[in-house]
């Protein structure tokens, strides 16, 4: 068994963890967008930052020159009314310098700063370029029966109990002397004031102070070997990424039909990115459901694994 020292540090490096990913179900729907985008990047999905009128401001320059490829093969026969020889326009992965990726607005479209470079570019005009989309998660999505919010609630459920029981392991020598813990002290003669000993124990909760703390004695080794042991937090984590994934691929049925519809090509990629390859105009008029964010897409390379794409300097929140 773990000493203390490490079994704590444990415990707490799990919910730090935890605390830094408050965002967790933004994070994981840009992280399975991140396939389509530049990577190494760092995205400011702040809804303060997303209000920003771009209109008065000039959008930061694109280090890279975007590369034009051959027409790819899609999921779909190219349209008769799009050139086969038209060339697309890719954002690229090999940028040494780490790329700002901002919002836009264009024709009433969230956009990364990159593809808003790319549209405005007027030697891209009869260009395809290639859009990939993200979509926003929709947490009345059902998934076997419950929610995508419900799932969401049951990690956060879980969370708190391993909060609790990380927060028991740190006091729990004290919490053992109940209430003379504020009249008279521990046997070191420390005291605490009763406000704080009567918040800290409806915190922590009875059921874990009943169970750790009994006649007086601290199990302290019972609750490292029980918190070291604990996964139900984990448990719910993947089946919330499990309902994810269903939505995710849901939202991309709906918009592929959506798509076909308006004859526009595109490529359901393995990693289960959508990429739509249009004309600046043809992206003015698109209309696709529940879309966060549309992206410059990454050109596909044999070998690369998209899903190990560095997502640690996407900064998410409110």
């Amino acid at each position: 068994m773990k000493n203390y020292d490490e079994t704590i540090n444990t415990v707490f490096k799990r919910i730090n963890e935890y605390e830094t990913e408050k965002e967790y179900k933004r994070k994981f729907m840009v992280k399975m967008a991140t396939s389509l985008c530049c990577v190494c990047f760092v995205a400011l999905l702040a809804f303060g930052v997303l209000k920003r009128d771009w209109s008065k401001k000039e959008p930061p320059l694109v280090t890279q020159e975007n590369s034009l490829n051959p027409q790819p093969t899609t999921n779909k026969s190219e349209t008769e009314d799009i050139p086969q020889d038209k060339p697309v326009v890719w954002g690229e992965d090999n940028d040494d310098s780490t790329q700002s990726m901002g919002y836009a607005q264009w024709n009433g479209k969230r956009i990364t700063l990159s593809l808003h470079n790319v549209l405005i570019d007027e030697k891209n005009k009869d260009s395809l370029i290639a859009v990939g989309v993200a979509f926003e998660l929709d947490d009345n999505f059902l998934y076997n029966g419950k929610s995508l919010k419900e799932y969401e609630s049951d990690i956060e459920k879980e969370h708190l109990i391993l909060n609790r029981m990380g927060e028991l392991l740190k006091v729990g020598d004290s919490l053992k002397y109940k209430e003379t813990l504020y009249t008279t002290g521990d046997s070191d003669g420390k005291k605490w004031s009763k406000q704080l000993y009567e918040e800290t124990v409806e915190r922590i909760g009875n059921d874990l102070l009943e169970k750790y703390i009994i006649e007086g004695q601290f199990l302290k080794e019972k609750l490292e070997k029980d918190i070291l042991e604990y996964d139900k937090e984990e448990i719910c984590r993947i089946a919330f990424e499990t309902a994810c994934e269903a939505y995710n691929q849901f939202a991309i049925d709906n918009a592929v039909k959506q798509l076909e519809e308006q004859n526009i090509s595109y490529e359901v990629r393995i990693d289960k990115g959508l990429v739509a390859y249009v004309t600046a105009n043809q992206f003015s008029a698109l209309k696709l459901d529940n879309v966060f964010f549309y992206s410059l897409a990454i050109k596909e390379v044999e070998g690369m694994d998209m899903s190990e794409i560095c997502t640690d300097d996407i900064i998410t929140g409110y």
